[in-house]
């Protein structure tokens, strides 16, 4: 019944000041024994998320091609954890790393340290990681489901097809042999969400 001049739709922000590029010293890398170079996925351990998918795509890989990409996770034992923990476990998939619930600080620095940033989800209702990795000017894998392909309408993301294995694996394949987004197309989504941060939001 509304007329739609009536109407604002208020996009999500992120703290550009807070979340952004930096250096981090050797100390912090040490403390929590980050790789020269992994991939981030900070999420909750519910099963929407999809850690299981990505796991498995990683072992395939180190299967198949014997290489073995780093992956760094953070975030709250939820609904799914035991599996996914088990997953890990049984697998002895040693260049997985889970670091539990982490300081907003400690997050910011993973962020800064990481190759690429990835958010494998099933469902989301739209992605303040993506708009974090942006901020850090990280590259992006994301999911091919349509809150995230509409994000991709502004930003640059490296899509794969989450029902597919196979596009999984090659888009890892991709980020492993570097073929992913340039450091223009890196710098143009540092702009766009700089016009996203909270204090205009």
């Amino acid at each position: 019944f509304l007329k739609k001049n009536k109407i604002k739709i208020i996009s999500e922000g992120v703290d550009t000041k807070l979340f952004k590029k930096k250096r981090i010293d050797s100390k912090f890398k040490k403390k929590f024994n980050l790789p020269k170079k992994f991939l981030f996925y900070p999420a909750q351990l519910w099963k929407h998320k999809n850690h299981l998918g990505l796991l498995k795509a990683i072992n395939n890989i180190k299967k198949k091609h014997k290489i073995e990409i780093n992956l760094i996770l953070s975030g709250g034992k939820k609904n799914y954890s035991e599996i996914i923990l088990k997953y890990i476990r049984d697998k002895k998939i040693s260049h997985v790393k889970y670091l539990g619930i982490l300081k907003q600080s400690e997050i910011i620095k993973i962020y800064n340290s990481c190759t690429a940033v990835i958010i494998p989800s099933y469902y989301e209702s739209s992605s303040l990681v993506l708009l974090e990795a942006c901020s850090v000017k990280r590259n992006i894998i994301a999911s091919n489901i349509k809150p995230l392909k509409e994000m991709g309408k502004k930003f640059h993301v490296n899509y794969f097809d989450v029902n597919n294995m196979k596009s999984f694996e090659k888009i890892l394949m991709d980020f492993w042999k570097g073929k992913l987004m340039n450091k223009n197309e890196i710098e143009k989504n540092y702009n766009i969400v700089k016009k996203n941060n909270w204090s205009y939001i």
